[in-house]
Order: C-alpha cells, then sequence, then structure tokens
C-alpha cells in the first residue's frame, strides 16, 4: 500500500530485478502543492525509474518535463494477465 515518502506525497514503489524503481502509484495529498514534482525531482539519477498506467495528464506533463519518455511494456493486469500498456520511463544518468 502507498505510504508518504515525502511531505504531502503517497507512493507504492517496488525495485524491478533489473534494479530499476517502478512507481506503482503517486498521489499529491495536496493537489497542485508541489510536493510530487519536487518528490519526482529527488528521484535517484543513478537508476532507472518506471512510472506503468499514467492516466493523469498532470503526471504526465510532470514526468515529460522531468526527462520521461512515454514506451509501451508488458505489466500484470489483474483479470488479463500480461498486457502491453504506456510506461514513462526515466534512464540512468
Amino acid at each position: 500500500s502507498a505510504v508518504e515518502v515525502a511531505p504531502g506525497v503517497l507512493v507504492w514503489m517496488v525495485t524491478n530485478p533489473d534494479g530499476a524503481l517502478e512507481v506503482m502509484y503517486v498521489e499529491a495529498v495536496h493537489e497542485g502543492s508541489g510536493a510530487v514534482g519536487a518528490w519526482l525531482d529527488g528521484l535517484p539519477s543513478d537508476q532507472r525509474i518506471v512510472v506503468p498506467n499514467v492516466s493523469s495528464e498532470r503526471l504526465a506533463g510532470m514526468l515529460a518535463r522531468r526527462g520521461f519518455k512515454p514506451r509501451k511494456g508488458l505489466r500484470p493486469l489483474a483479470m488479463l494477465g500480461l498486457t502491453w500498456v504506456d510506461v514513462w520511463v526515466r534512464s540512468k544518468a
């Protein structure tokens, strides 16, 4: 489940077997506060970061401004099994 990883930012994140951080869920406690953007800015640049299933245009814009690129990736979905979904990826610096 999501935990508060920074003031005002709830996140559920896992480390993949390849070492990438996968952000499964991110939410601002107070939308528009800048907390999520500040948290994204603080993510380690020496790790690949993957954010699947982005449905928020606001979050997609934040990711694009920080160098994340949209791609397709296979992810397990509850009733569908492995399915191609949109993912945003920032490679290691």
